[in-house]
């Protein structure tokens, strides 16, 4: 039987503060701990499984836009991440039992008895063994540098299932963190010494050299390698790689348009996908060179001076969370919801500029509209000539 703790909690658990659930995810963890002294291993998985399910919503929006209104502070996110990696690493060990006792079971059995042919193993050993593999990455995930036990345990898992190649290479990475493991050290061995494994190298050889053999064979592959395409190519990711470095941190949607524009062109992207865009290429676009400028553009990869919206790189950023971003705005409060005398009036600005227009703002509101990123003056001049030019007008340069 499960726990009265986790019959009780398991409802609204999802309404508690964080403090809260981090107190009890320790205790039914605690709990998890006593199910494995006393060899219950299902009991003890369920246990883990209800710790991991904690956190799934502040897991899942740890890197988007919501994140700021989770309130977790650094310290909360490293008992978070210990939490996870405990419950992951040990519910591997408890699936890992799990295997080893069904596949005992079934070799045990009468031939007459037994449920799968020779040499295969049984569903529920096969179940095991892939939330082996799930709770693996998953921990390796949570802790991705010096993990020796969750690749232990993937390498055990490979093991079993007979994939000595990807059993090699996890108890070797393994080995490579912790040198003085002696069960480490005795499972790469003993997959070194299992005959498929260099049956299984040979034919993945075999394999690689069916699809990329005959590209690397041809002329024509060996010269486009070396074509301007290819260095243009090339250029071009180094250069999308640019608004992303040079600007703050992106926000998940931001990333999602990102990888569209890098891959396929600005060509594709609806109306709102591009504003977002030119927002990410204005909070870059003060920290490249005028070669890079004019290289960007002249691929149609950058977005040119004449396609730029009057707003400027900082103007959605204030919408959404009515402050400044905190590398502009001397604002660090990220409740403030117009609190300070900065919030409003930058609040205040961008909606004057929504309703009335740039033509309402004073000089000085203007230059402060410009120095928070909230608009760009430059194109407002120029969208402002050519409305008011008249017809046969020549144009006029703006400096």
């Amino acid at each position: 039987e499960p726990s009265q703790f986790l019959k009780d909690q398991w409802r609204d658990f999802t309404t508690k503060p964080i403090q809260q659930r981090l107190f009890e995810g320790w205790m039914v963890r605690d709990t998890g701990n006593e199910h494995i002294e006393n060899q219950n291993w299902e009991l003890a998985c369920m246990e883990y499984e209800f710790v991991i399910n904690l956190y799934n919503y502040e897991v899942l929006n740890r890197f988007t836009d919501l994140v700021d209104s989770m309130e977790i502070s650094n310290e909360q996110w490293e008992e978070i991440d210990d939490q996870l990696l405990f419950c992951h690493l040990n519910s591997a060990y408890c699936y890992l039992e799990i295997a080893k006792y069904e596949i005992e079971i079934e070799a045990g059995k009468a031939h007459h008895l037994k449920t799968v042919a020779e040499g295969e193993l049984p569903s529920p050993a096969v179940d095991a063994l892939d939330k082996i593999l799930e709770h693996g990455r998953a921990a390796l995930a949570c802790k991705p540098r010096e993990n020796a036990k969750a690749l232990y345990r993937l390498g055990q898992a490979f093991l079993i299932k007979k994939d000595y190649i990807e059993a090699q290479d996890c108890l070797s990475k393994a080995l490579d963190v912790e040198p003085g493991n002696r069960e480490i050290r005795e499972s790469l061995q003993h997959v070194k010494a299992q005959p498929g494994l260099a049956e299984q190298q040979r034919a993945n050889k075999t394999r690689a050299s069916k699809v990329f053999g005959s590209l690397w064979k041809r002329k024509e592959m060996k010269h486009a390698m070396q074509s301007d395409h290819v260095h243009q190519i090339k250029e071009r990711l180094r250069l999308m790689d640019l608004v992303l470095d040079l600007g703050p941190a992106a926000s998940s949607t931001e990333l999602r348009v990102f990888k569209i524009v890098k891959y396929l062109g600005k060509e594709v992207l609806s109306e709102e996908e591009e504003r977002l865009y030119e927002d990410m290429f204005k909070r870059a676009k003060p920290r490249m060179t005028a070669e890079q400028l004019a290289a960007g553009r002249k691929m149609g990869i950058y977005v040119k001076p004449e396609d730029e919206h009057v707003f400027g790189p900082n103007a959605v950023y204030v919408a959404q969370h009515h402050r400044l971003p905190e590398d502009v705005g001397s604002c660090r409060d990220r409740d403030c919801r117009v609190k300070c005398e900065e919030c409003r009036e930058v609040c205040g600005l961008l909606q004057t500029v929504q309703e009335s227009g740039l033509e309402s703002l004073s000089s000085e509101q203007m230059s402060k509209a410009e120095k928070w990123g909230l608009i760009v003056t430059s194109q407002w001049k120029m969208e402002h000539v050519q409305r008011e030019r008249k017809p046969g007008e020549t144009s006029v340069c703006l400096d």
